[in-house]
């Protein structure tokens, strides 16, 4: 089993943006100024296995959100399967890049708690590095 290394970074665009980078067995969070929070977990990866990553999205009480894309930044030959579990109907964009919530009400649920699952290629070794970007929409927000 090898773990990975944990870098934070935040930022925003027109719909605000929160950049997370993790390490496997590891728990790495960030905030973005509208008031939303990730963090995300997952245990040390064996090569040629699939991996679990949960991930947790918090955001400031009495705003709606109104939507979420979160889009994993893998290493090289990761792949995202096509199943994500939990809080805010999480599911597999079409093209197979991001997770998606299908949930009418986003704001349900707070912090809204999810996991998907990635495959690790046959023969990868070493430190690695696991990260993604949260694009959302909250009320209020241009």
């Amino acid at each position: 089993m090898y773990s990975m290394r944990t870098s934070c970074t935040g930022g925003a665009r027109l719909i605000q943006t929160v950049a997370l980078l993790i390490a496997l067995a590891a728990e790495s969070s960030a905030q973005a100024a509208g008031g939303i929070s990730v963090t995300q977990t997952a245990p040390g990866y064996v090569a040629d296995a699939t991996l679990a990553v949960t991930c947790e999205i918090a955001f400031d009480v009495g705003r709606q959100v109104q939507s979420l894309l979160w889009t994993p930044s893998l290493p090289s030959g990761w792949t995202l399967e096509g199943t994500a579990t939990g809080a805010g109907e999480p599911a597999i964009d079409p093209d197979g890049n991001a997770v998606i919530f299908l949930a009418e009400d986003l704001s349900a649920e707070n912090p809204l708690v999810f996991q998907y699952l990635v495959t690790v290629p046959p023969g990868t070794t070493g430190e690695q590095v696991l990260g993604g970007i949260l694009q959302y929409q909250l009320d209020g927000m241009p």
